[in-house]
């Protein structure tokens, strides 16, 4: 009896222990993850003409990528891509990501209405197409598009498909939104085809719609790694098996909530949406991972070679923490600043706030950035706005680079932008901010 519950007892002990190492992995990998997908959301975001969106991690310490715009003129189609590469052939770390451009024009548009479905195999007898049923089969405008996209080739007239085969371990990530999004499934298919290992791919769509028919869909299920990431008010991704017939979805699935507002459907659908809810649930995951004692915290402070010392004070309006984003906004602009700005130390939770008035604690803040030992002062400003008349809300964002040896003012600068949708508030603020780097690296070179 008394074997028996010791061994009772050794079996629980083990379970207790392991089950937070298992659930500590999990929530890494999550994390990890949802790394990539803010990372996917940034380039796809950036395939709208707003590269600032795909900074954010491009300049993490993971990935430090070049981003180049692909265009495709034809006949049918006038679009763009993004192709972002890291090369580094000494440490033998390449990474590759291709993003595509929803649906932005009416070319655009007439392709997602060619809503037929063509034979995915390139060589298809007369019976096979008669045989739909078994047959893989795919939309034949994202067909069109795809095809055209596999033939795209760098200024030395090199196929990029040949590029990404030719390298044979770098991992590639292939992503879109909407439209594009479907073209990215379709090509990364074709990418498997030409002997590419699934190994090396990973698909993220946003708001993509379905591809193709139930044949095509079991041919790839268990060969193309496809997470779909969709939200529960976007009806695009199930529109096509709805009011068409015979498509079907296929892939890991992860569903963003979302409560449909007074704001249009189409606010749920945008980029600017699934970028948002990218960027939070990669800091929810952080903050928990922080909590649980996984990670280090971030450091608030670096020294670089060759750049004088910045002290920093991010300051938020009573506006500004009103609204719902603010958590992220604050860790959003930490963020920036970390990555940013070559030599710094953050004074936020270096200060004991007794004031709202940014004007009553500057002689606080000065002070104790001099006892940093720091050489310039830089205070940023984020405020926000609603105008009552058009109910849209507006970011105002605001800087001044001080010189604490001389205590002048050497540049200030006021960016305020209003927001096509609530959705948009985070990438807004990266957009304001992104005259910074270029500004102190001026001020700042030693």
């Amino acid at each position: 009896m008394l074997k028996q519950a010791l061994c009772i007892f050794i079996l629980l002990s083990c379970l207790l222990i392991n089950q937070p190492a298992t659930l500590a992995s999990q929530l890494l990998n999550e994390l990890s993850e949802a790394e990539l997908i803010a990372l996917a959301a940034g380039n796809c975001k950036a395939t709208y003409s707003d590269r600032a969106a795909a900074s954010l991690f491009n300049l993490s310490k993971y990935y430090s990528l070049d981003l180049e715009p692909f265009i495709i003129e034809s006949k049918i189609l006038n679009t763009n891509f993004i192709f972002a590469q890291r090369i580094n052939p000494v440490k033998n770390t390449n990474f590759y990501i291709l993003a595509f451009r929803g649906s932005e024009s009416k070319q655009d548009w007439i392709l997602n209405f060619k809503t037929a479905k063509v034979p995915y195999q390139v060589e298809t007898s007369p019976t096979d197409i008669a045989d739909k049923q078994n047959q893989a089969m795919v939309h034949k405008g994202f067909n069109e598009y795809a095809k055209l996209a596999l033939e795209v080739t760098d200024q030395q007239g090199k196929k990029l498909t040949d590029f990404l085969v030719e390298d044979p371990s770098a991992p590639i990530i292939i992503t879109g939104h909407s439209l594009g999004g479907a073209v990215a499934t379709l090509y990364a298919s074709r990418l498997l085809d030409l002997g590419v290992p699934a190994e090396r791919i990973q698909v993220i769509t946003f708001g993509a719609p379905e591809v193709g028919n139930s044949a095509y869909a079991n041919k790839f299920q268990d060969r193309l790694p496809l997470l779909r990431i969709t939200s529960s008010q976007d009806l695009i991704p199930i529109s096509l098996n709805k009011f068409v017939g015979g498509y079907k979805n296929f892939g890991k699935h992860l569903e963003y909530k979302a409560k449909l507002t007074k704001y249009s459907y189409a606010d749920q659908h945008s980029m600017s949406f699934y970028f948002s809810e990218s960027l939070k649930r990669y800091y929810d995951l952080y903050q928990q991972a922080l909590n649980s004692k996984l990670l280090a915290p971030p450091t608030n402070s670096q020294l670089t070679a060759d750049y004088a010392l910045v002290a920093i004070y991010n300051d938020y309006t009573a506006a500004l923490k009103k609204i719902p984003d603010y958590p992220y906004l604050k860790l959003l602009l930490d963020d920036q600043m970390r990555k940013f700005v070559p030599s710094y130390i953050l004074l936020n939770n270096n200060l004991t706030v007794s004031t709202t008035n940014i004007y009553e604690m500057l002689p606080q803040i000065n002070s104790v950035a001099k006892t940093h030992q720091a050489r310039y002062l830089l205070i940023n400003q984020v405020d926000t706005a609603l105008n009552s008349d058009t109910e849209k809300r507006s970011l105002i964002f605001s800087y001044v680079l001080l010189d604490l040896n001389t205590n002048q003012v050497l540049t200030t600068a006021t960016y305020s932008s209003s927001l096509a949708s609530y959705n948009g508030i985070l990438q807004t603020l990266i957009q304001t901010s992104q005259s910074i780097p270029s500004v102190l690296k001026q001020f700042t070179l030693n």
